[in-house]
Parts: structure tokens; sequence; C-alpha cells
């Protein structure tokens, strides 16, 4: 647990009567309303429940007076989750959201609108103490690749592709990295891409999970083709707030992939798939 300082700022042109200053703090895991929401995800959207993660009230001036010019009042609060509750960090997806918000409200009197002012606060899980590196040589070929009908297998040329990743296991603030590198194939090489991916579920146990997958950024590695035998690094940074430690909850579930796409200079394209944990670190 850590403690939130921080100095809230009025600037007024004349004195103001107010019935009080407060600040509050919410923190939720909830669907994000979008215009994406569509289909499984917008029929989830009325019927699962936020889950509140923090919730803090907080008086900074009892009822009275503020002075013409500028107003500093400083504050400081735990950053506590609820009993039964753990911090989660967070996180801006397509369907899911985390997010910690401020607001100070300063009461006006009688039928006077109240002024009120919102931040959003970033937070970070605790760091796992200790974790294990978990590396993963790979090798794709036509016989290897999953889900290809008969019919689309024989548009793909023979090939061997191998690589290695550093780890599976991956710790947030630092790079995924490994390489890869074409052995052989029978066509030219158009490109290679490294996708990450996020996958965001919603539901329960007894309903089932919806679940959605989108990318979060793709990096091409290659342009045109290659030598065989040359290892190819392969480096990708994860993105601030588009990404989070993995996470899974009584209703949602937040996972992460990384794809690796070969395009053939004839039009075919292969993948291969890697889910990652995502995790934080000192």
């Amino acid at each position: 647990m850590e403690t939130v300082y921080g100095v809230c700022v009025f600037n007024s042109p004349k004195p103001i009567s107010h019935n009080g200053i407060k600040l509050s703090v919410e923190g939720s895991v909830a669907l994000r309303s979008s215009a994406k929401n569509v289909g499984a995800f917008d029929s989830l959207y009325n019927t699962i429940e936020p889950l509140e993660i923090l919730n803090i009230n907080y008086p900074l001036l009892k009822p009275g007076k503020l002075p013409q010019g500028k107003t500093e009042i400083p504050f400081e609060f735990p950053f506590q989750p609820l009993v039964e509750s753990k911090l989660i960090e967070t996180y801006h997806g397509v369907y899911v959201n985390i997010a910690y918000t401020m607001t100070i409200v300063l009461a006006r009197k009688g039928i006077l609108k109240n002024f009120e002012a919102k931040e959003e606060v970033y937070a970070t899980v605790p760091p796992k103490k200790t974790f294990s590196l978990v590396t993963k040589d790979f090798y794709i070929t036509p016989d290897s690749l999953r889900n290809v009908s008969k019919k689309m297998i024989s548009k793909v040329p023979k090939f061997s592709i191998s690589g290695k990743i550093d780890s599976l296991v991956c710790p947030i603030s630092e790079p995924f990295t490994g390489y890869i590198k074409v052995d052989k194939s029978s066509s030219l090489i158009g490109s290679i891409e490294v996708q990450l991916i996020r996958i965001e579920s919603c539901g329960s146990k007894k309903d089932g999970f919806v679940r959605e997958t989108t990318e979060i950024q793709n990096l091409q590695i290659v342009d045109g083709n290659v030598s065989n035998e040359l290892e190819i690094p392969i480096y990708v940074t994860f993105p601030k707030l588009f990404c989070c430690p993995s996470l899974s909850t009584k209703n949602y579930r937040i996972e992460f992939e990384i794809n690796i796409l070969v395009l053939f200079t004839n039009n075919a394209v292969v993948s291969e798939n890697f889910p990652i944990q995502v995790i934080r670190t000192n």
C-alpha cells in the first residue's frame, strides 16, 4: 500500500462560500461503453456489474469561505483497495477498462451548481518477487500449421522456419525478445511481422465467457526476401496503459499473445501463435 500526496489549487476572482470540499477516489474494472461493443459484448454491458476495487471519500475542508485569489489545500490518502479486493493495474482496452478516478467537489450553497474536477490516477500492481523464465524454441513447417484446410494447404509453399522466444513469462517493463530465421523456402518471403494481441473476456463460469481478440500493435521485422539461416531479432515493447499484467477475475479476464506472421510473395500467409503471461516485476 502506498500513500498518494497532492495539492488541490483553487483560483477565484472573488471570495466563494461553500458547503465543504470533498475528495473521492473510485476504482473499478468494467466493460467499456463503445461503438465497438456489438453483439455479445453489447448484451453483457447492462448485465455484468463493474468490479469495484477502491472507494475512498476524504473531506478536504469544512463548510466556510474561500478567499479571493489562489488557495492551496494539501491532501494525502492511502491507496488502499477494498476489503476482499486487490489492486489491479490501470488498463485501457477495447472492451474492458480498469481505471481509478479522483474527483474533487466544492459544494455550493442553495441552487448554485457545484464545482467539480476529475483526474485519473494511474496504478501499478505490487511486483512479483520471484518468477522463472520460460524459453520456447519453435519450428514452423507446412505440417505444423493448424486450422488450415487441405484446399488451402496446397497453396502454401514448402518452407521451414525456426526461432527462439527468450521467455513466455514477460515482465511488462522489459521487451519481449527472441529471434526467427528462415531455414529454407520454395517461395520468396514478402515480409515477416510480429503482432502483440490482447484477449479480453467477460462473463461467468455459469453462463460462459464472451471472448474478443484485438491487435495492440504490429511490428514488421522483415521487408522483402531474407537470406536463409539469418537470425532476425525480435524486440517488442509493451505499451503503457494498453497492456497490464495478465488478469483473471470472477467476471473479467485479460490475456496476451504474440503472433508471428510470414507473408510469401505468392500471397500465402502462415502464422504461429504464442500465449504469454505478462507480469510486473521490480
